[in-house]
């Protein structure tokens, strides 16, 4: 159903979608969703709708995004972790695949030697390593 609602928005013959797919517009640049679903659906439905994973480059985003989405809720964001050589990875943002260089860690994140290699944001406004098939709600940030 969702995708045939995207789908549908894609196509300018629903104007509703967007309520129906269960996001919400937040401020004139995001989208936040009202359900739970894995990193990849997350990213192919930001996507299609025009959107991407929200990517936080530095201090200023962290504060618009601070300012514009509510704390309080758990979503995806659009870095995971690249393994490019046997001894060598780094996080990227998904859109770009350019370096997480600013990040805004929890405690002990991201998790050494583990199986979680996508990003969320949890409640408290940090950042953790999370598996890309764990449910959550994501974030979708309008393409510039």
């Amino acid at each position: 159903m969702l995708r045939a609602l995207v789908l549908l928005a894609i196509l300018g013959l629903y104007t509703n979608a967007l309520e129906e797919s269960g996001l919400t517009q937040l401020g004139k640049k995001f989208l936040i969703s009202g359900y739970k679903t894995t990193f990849l659906d997350a990213f192919v439905t930001c996507k299609a709708l025009g959107y991407q994973l929200a990517s936080i480059l530095n201090e200023t985003d962290e504060a618009e995004l601070n300012n514009t989405v509510p704390i309080g809720k758990d979503y995806w964001l659009g870095a995971v972790y690249e393994q490019t050589q046997v001894f060598e990875s780094k996080w990227v943002w998904i859109h770009s695949l350019e370096p997480a260089e600013y990040a805004n860690w929890n405690s002990g994140e991201p998790s050494p030697g583990s199986t979680a290699f996508c990003v969320g944001r949890v409640y408290t406004g940090y950042w953790v390593s999370l598996p890309c098939n764990a449910q959550n709600l994501f974030l979708c940030q309008k393409i510039n």
